[in-house]
């Protein structure tokens, strides 16, 4: 099943140069003479089975997000292609259908809101703001526990503290002083719904000991809390995320105000948490510049739907790596970059490269940058021939300049080591 844009005409072998109007064409290749080809300027395919003919295409199966179209589709094509009738229906019994029922098509799709849209604009910004929000998905995953750690460890840091100044104190008290005054007896039972009562007084020796007790208590939680998080191993099926320091939602500033584009998930300029008046992350600036940049002044920002300026937290990983930490973030086997076809279309010269191919590449330009004498790693491709025709072809897309806009304003990914 193929999205075709605003030209809608049946399918043909035949390409209409005078109209453009075939975007659906058989194939022509030997070997794929019985195979559909499109073009991928102006349509999109949702899903393709026949498996002989999908080898080597990018594929999307039902029910898979994936980058929207920069032009508005107007009809959707479907071709079903059998040897006859009867085949047809022994493949449709075959797979569980029934056959008094119709053709059914379910679509979820986004579309722009303004009279007179950019859809060039508009995808660009659907697709980034969707990466966006699930990679701060995964960043969340198992962040309760590590919050909870983080909070008992400050709470047994206080309670330590609490303990040694009171402990200090009474172990300074003179033997000699003159007896205190026992404490007065139990007040009787309280009644039910009754109001609180004062707190009762106890001996200064009770109060340090249950100081000492409060500490050796939590040290026992902290070290179960810490059992907890750190056992986890990253893996395609076992997420780590990170702590709500480390990854604050994009879309909310440090006071807790949200910015233009956090009900819509926007990611364009000022929409979302960035450091948009640097051309680098703190990671990737001189030690002065970083101290600015993690400063309240210079942290990153994001506009509130009013024009406010709001300023962000400068804890965040997403808005302090750079470079090849920006690079082992993409590789990590715990993240979805890779699944992703925007990825692979802004970051890899061949955009059709499968999952494994993806990984590959990131784990080839990391070890280049860490090994190898070469200057500032801004080229995805390791191949000067192919480096040469994608940057023409990169600058010739407003797609991906788009795209490395963000990546550019946002990461930093491959401009310093």
């Amino acid at each position: 099943m193929w999205l075709q844009d605003t030209h809608c005409a049946p399918t043909t072998n035949e390409f209409d140069h005078e109209n453009s109007r075939s975007i659906v064409t058989l194939g022509t290749l030997r070997g794929r003479e019985d195979c559909v080809e499109m073009d991928a300027e102006k349509s999109i395919a949702m899903f393709y089975r026949n498996k002989p003919c999908r080898n080597g295409r990018m594929e999307y199966e039902e029910f898979q997000e994936h980058t929207p179209p920069t032009w508005e589709p107007k009809c959707v094509i479907i071709l079903l292609a059998t040897k006859s009738r009867a085949d047809l229906r022994d493949k449709l019994v075959e797979q569980g259908r029934i056959l008094v029922h119709p053709l059914r098509i379910s679509l979820n799709y986004t579309t722009t809101l303004s009279e007179d849209p950019d859809h060039e604009l508009a995808s660009t910004n659907c697709a980034l703001g969707r990466e966006m929000q699930k990679l701060y998905e995964y960043d969340t995953a198992g962040q309760e526990l590590t919050d909870k750690y983080l909070a008992l460890q400050a709470e047994l840091q206080t309670a330590r503290k609490q303990f040694e100044v009171f402990n200090r104190i009474y172990q300074g008290l003179s033997v000699y002083r003159p007896p205190i005054s026992p404490p007065p007896p139990a007040a009787p039972p309280v009644p039910l719904n009754a109001p609180p009562a004062a707190p009762v007084q106890v001996s200064l020796g009770e109060r340090n000991e249950q100081l000492r007790q409060r500490v050796d208590d939590l040290e026992v939680a902290v070290d179960k809390a810490a059992a907890a998080v750190e056992s986890c191993v990253p893996s395609k099926d076992h997420i780590c995320g990170r702590s709500s320091i480390a990854a604050p939602n994009p879309w909310i500033a440090a006071n807790g105000r949200p910015c233009a584009g956090n009900a819509t998930r926007e990611a364009i300029e000022g929409m979302y948490c960035g450091y948009w008046g640097s051309p680098v992350n703190p990671d990737a600036a001189e030690s002065e510049e970083a101290a600015e940049l993690l400063s309240e002044d210079g942290a990153p920002y994001c506009f509130h739907e009013t024009g406010e300026v709001l300023k962000c937290a400068v804890t965040a990983d997403r808005t302090n790596r750079a470079g090849i930490y920006e690079l082992e973030e993409w590789a990590r086997v715990d993240r979805p970059y890779c699944e992703s076809d925007f990825f692979r279309e802004l970051n890899l010269d061949n955009a059709s490269a499968s999952v494994a191919e993806c990984r590959a590449s990131l784990l080839a330009r990391i070890h280049k940058c860490k090994h190898g004498v070469c200057p500032q790693c801004v080229s995805p491709c390791n191949y000067p021939v192919a480096r040469t025709v994608g940057s023409v072809m990169k600058c010739m897309n407003m797609q991906k300049h788009y795209g490395f806009l963000h990546y550019y304003h946002t990461t930093d990914a491959g401009m310093y080591h």
